[in-house]
């Protein structure tokens, strides 16, 4: 699993962008979504959309990966929102009733004052502002 983040210090917003298997397949990368969502709401981000957009395939261990995730992030005062599940997500989701417990939205168009952050569709933009970190890169990764 790749981990993109976008933290903007504007409103305190920030974006985490998700890539590849939800969990990753390897055991060391475990956590790594809780572990951005927990650096970012401790540097003062209120607000989190996680982009599950690139997310290529998804078990009840990334359910999990979710909720240790959404935990991470109320636990520490922030909202998170889930943005833009591929369809298999969407209904993984809905048949457990987490949509119920996680904030999800389609798209950042109706995520309002997110949508600086611009689409959340499959693209070959440049990463040249964001950061690109993998689990064992994360800290260094959020010096923001």
């Amino acid at each position: 699993m790749t981990i993109l983040m976008t933290p903007r210090l504007l409103k305190g917003l920030a974006r985490v962008d998700v890539r590849g298997p939800l969990p990753a397949d390897a055991p060391a990368e475990s956590g790594a979504l809780a572990s951005a969502v927990t650096q970012l709401a401790e540097k003062g981000f209120a607000e989190i959309a996680v982009n599950l957009a690139e997310v290529t395939r998804v078990d009840a261990s990334g359910l999990g990966e979710l909720v240790l995730a959404l935990r991470a992030a109320r636990d520490r005062g922030a909202h998170l929102t889930l943005v833009a599940p591929p369809p298999r997500l969407r209904r993984m989701l809905s048949v457990t009733r987490l949509d119920t417990v996680i904030e999800v939205t389609e798209s950042f168009g109706s995520f309002g004052s997110f949508g600086s952050f611009g689409s959340f569709e499959r693209s070959n933009r440049s990463v040249a502002d964001d950061t690109i970190v993998d689990a064992d890169g994360l800290s260094s990764a959020l010096a923001v």
